[in-house]
């Protein structure tokens, strides 16, 4: 499934309250037809609603126990106003990765999940990295 689909299933999930929107969720991830939704058994609905949760629930896990970093400045970026970009966290890192690859982001947001959270996991070693090493440098 691309990036941008698991995102936003991932925020979509808290705001499901009825049938409709439980068929939105599963139209983007299994992409069915409506006719084929409404006619399929309980019982394959259950699986597929129980492996999804459990799916989109691991990636979440997986996303903040990976991009988790406590920062000794983190007090200077939340001064600085980094609660203004919290609309912007699904699409910020594609920007970033956008500069760096010299890609238009939104066009990255249609790659595999797995490709984009691969290449972001691994720029945030690597700026960890250097981060590091210019504090080393001037010690």
């Amino acid at each position: 499934m691309p990036y941008a689909n698991v995102k936003y299933c991932i925020r979509l999930l808290p705001k499901i309250i009825n049938w409709p929107g439980v068929y939105e969720l599963f139209a983007i991830c299994y992409d069915v037809p409506e006719k084929e939704f409404w006619k399929a058994r309980i019982t394959e609905y259950y699986s597929a609603r129980q492996y999804l949760l459990s799916e989109l629930e691991r990636v979440v896990k997986t996303e903040n126990t990976i991009f988790f970093s406590q920062s000794t400045d983190s007090h200077l970026w939340k001064m600085a106003g980094a609660d203004k970009l919290n609309p912007y966290s699904d699409t910020l890192p594609l920007v970033q990765l956008g500069k760096m690859l010299g890609q238009y982001p939104f066009d990255l947001g249609r790659r595999p999940y797995g490709e984009i959270f691969s290449l972001l996991a691994q720029t945030k070693v690597q700026n960890e990295v250097e981060q590091d090493y210019r504090k080393l440098q001037l010690s």
